[in-house]
């Protein structure tokens, strides 16, 4: 992992207002780090309970009754900018992003192994094991687990010279209704189920870490491990450096032109609302 300066560390939360900057965001650091050398740690929540929609969820058959089943249920929701499916983001899911400069690419199983193992080697008091959770929401081959129970999922984002590697983590908070939510949502939006393309979730197969041990049942807790863990491979700025870099005016620009690129891809979410 190439870095040209200790990695900085952004810590964000976002509200309904401001939720597609969550990815916004991503997409800024992802492109500083391609242009740069630099490398960052993006740890982000949501203030309110939100589902994360993937570009497959756009082909569900009646997307706009699942939407307003999302609504029913409390939900804010977008449309994030690559692949895969729904997701929960709430002030009880952590989101990670791990981003940095590549020298040479990186195949896709490596980047999600150093996903994996930093996280397996930030709570070793937990076995963690990736595999395939089929009937858990957004269900990938890097599904961490303990006990068969789903406690996290990695996705990958890429760009010229650079690579994000994004983990959301059930930390604490009601993990069966979130599953219930997503499952409500997919059955309201007609989805298929027999080809495999969405999941048919049971939402007793995800956990969180709290349920788990509630020693490490908290936001901040996990965020320290996390931290703790990188920095034992490499250097890290202190937060107050992360979040000087986010403020200056050269990246709030590029973050605004990030910004009308979600806007306008959440533009078909608006025409989906009755």
């Amino acid at each position: 992992m190439a870095v040209s300066s200790s990695t900085l560390v952004v810590d964000s939360v976002y509200s309904p207002a401001n939720q597609l900057l969550s990815f916004a965001d991503t997409n800024t650091l992802l492109n500083t780090a391609s242009q740069t050398t630099q490398g960052f740690l993006h740890f982000w929540t949501t203030s309110a309970p939100t589902v994360i929609l993937g570009l497959n969820d756009k082909r569900l058959p009646n997307l706009t009754a699942g939407l307003t089943d999302l609504t029913a249920h409390g939900y804010q929701y977008f449309l994030r900018n690559s692949g895969g499916l729904a997701v929960v983001s709430d002030p009880g899911v952590l989101n990670v992003s791990l981003i940095f400069h590549e020298e040479q690419a990186l195949s896709v199983d490596t980047g999600y192994e150093i996903m994996t193992q930093l996280i397996q080697n930030s709570f070793p008091e937990l076995t963690i094991k990736a595999f395939e959770i089929s009937d858990s929401y957004c269900p990938g081959t890097y599904d961490l687990s303990v006990n068969g129970q789903k406690i996290a999922g990695i996705a990958q984002r890429r760009t010229k010279n650079a690579i994000s590697l994004m983990l959301y983590l059930g930390v604490n908070g009601d993990q069966l209704t979130r599953g219930q939510t997503i499952r409500s949502f997919y059955d309201v939006a007609d989805a298929d189920y027999s080809d495999g393309q969405f999941p048919l979730v049971n939402p007793s197969v995800m956990t969180t870490l709290n349920d788990l041990n509630p020693a490490l049942g908290s936001i901040n807790v996990a965020k320290e491990r996390i931290l703790t863990e990188l920095k034992r491979q490499q250097p890290v700025a202190p937060l107050a450096q992360g979040q000087e870099f986010i403020n200056s005016p050269a990246y709030l620009a590029d973050q605004q032109k990030a910004l009308r690129q979600m806007q306008l891809r959440n533009q078909v979410l608006i025409k989906e609302e009755p």
